[in-house]
């Protein structure tokens, strides 16, 4: 570790201690992006800082596409935790699969509404065109209610509806079988019940057919779609 050994030897056990209560998350979010997109002195200490900080997993997405500073660094701190807690064989099954699942829609959530933002560049008319439009044939299409002041106004089911729709539609009479939206909205159903303490053991075992893999599939796919999109956009 170079001069100083001994004071950063310290600072880990005390980050250590910090990094343990659930109530310091901003905290750890930002020391572990700090970790994540650190000057050459902090990457020197990398793997002890890993360490000290409990990190098992690697980022299985870099997010180099998104601009935005702040969003990359929060969405690569959700996908390391993600990451992490597959790997955490001191929880249960379920709980495992609960928080890779949370974690994983932390990043949909997220990178979805950056998409929005960025391809039409916070203009949120064009927006509510965008969903409303690619909604239309749904069971339940979205329809602007006049309060919607920017894009997180918006439900999430809405805008991924729309989305999925235009490039991972699920058309049976066509032969299309794509389950990527089927997946990402399970993803939300499983959020919103931890949210809302909504029995989330009872339903697991609807949701379990498909396996933590499976769901990082549709992650990555998705991910990969949006950054394809917005690069010829753009």
């Amino acid at each position: 570790m170079g001069q100083g050994k001994q004071e950063l030897i310290h600072l880990l056990n005390f980050v250590k201690q910090v990094y343990s209560d659930p109530e310091n998350k901003e905290f750890i979010a930002g020391l572990q992006a700090t970790v994540l997109e650190g000057d050459l002195d902090i990457k020197k200490d990398i793997n002890e800082i890993r360490e000290a900080l409990q990190l098992r997993g690697k980022n299985s997405l870099d997010y180099s596409f998104v601009k935005d500073e702040y969003v990359r660094n929060q969405l690569l701190v959700d996908n390391l935790r993600m990451e992490n807690v597959a790997l955490n064989l001191t929880i249960s099954d379920d709980e495992r699969f609960h928080s890779f699942c949370i974690n994983a829609f932390l990043q949909v959530e997220n990178i979805m509404n950056y998409y929005y933002s960025v391809r039409y560049s916070n203009d949120i008319s064009s927006v509510l065109y965008d969903i409303e439009y690619n909604t239309q044939a749904d069971k339940y299409p979205y329809r602007r209610n006049g309060r919607e002041v920017n894009i997180g106004d918006i439900p999430i089911y809405n805008k991924l509806s729309a989305f999925c729709n235009q490039y991972f539609p699920f058309d049976p009479k066509a032969g299309i079988y794509d389950y990527t939206s089927k997946n990402l909205q399970t993803l939300r159903e499983i959020r919103n019940d931890n949210f809302h303490r909504g029995g989330m053991k009872e339903n697991l075992q609807d949701v379990k057919y498909q396996t933590e893999s499976d769901y990082r599939r549709t992650l990555i796919r998705f991910v990969n779609k949006i950054e394809e999109i917005l690069k010829n956009n753009i």
